[in-house]
């Protein structure tokens, strides 16, 4: 098991200081310390993503401001009002294809982002769970070796 992370509180010490019957102190401790390094591992992706997914925002906000100026410069160059009205009316719906198109690309790197954070919990989760059911089994032989 790791170096204890908090050294102004023995949680090892605590543990066998109650003393339960047929309760591994020790396997408490490394499932502790195992969601714990789970809950690093997912903060540690939360931010990797939080990070990709500002780089994504910044540029989606590049992109539409170009897009924009370079319709500005479309529209105002010459021709008759009919021409120019046209092209606004192809400019503004470029820009809200665009729109949709980077808002659904966010969304999936936000959902994405959630659900690489979510796997690595639920693995955890899964492993706690199998952990918990041996230590039980584990209990349950020792407390009937005892009574008999």
């Amino acid at each position: 098991m790791a170096a204890n992370q908090f050294p102004m509180f023995d949680f090892e010490a605590l543990l066998k200081q109650f003393n339960v019957p047929n309760v591994d102190a020790q396997a408490i401790m490394e499932a502790q310390q195992k969601n714990i390094e789970a809950l690093v591992a997912a903060n540690q992706k939360i931010a990797e993503n939080m990070q990709k997914i500002a780089e994504r925002e910044q540029q989606i906000v590049q992109a539409a401001l170009s897009n924009w100026s370079a319709a500005a410069g479309d529209i105002g160059a010459g021709g008759d009002i009919v021409d120019r009205s046209a092209r606004g009316t192809e400019a503004a719906i470029k820009a809200i294809e665009d729109g949709i198109r980077n808002v659904r690309s966010f969304a999936e790197l936000v959902a994405q982002s959630q659900a690489e954070s979510m796997e690595i919990l639920n693995k955890r989760m899964d492993e706690g769970i199998k952990e918990l059911r041996q230590q039980v089994t584990k209990a349950a032989g020792r407390s009937a070796k005892s009574k008999k």
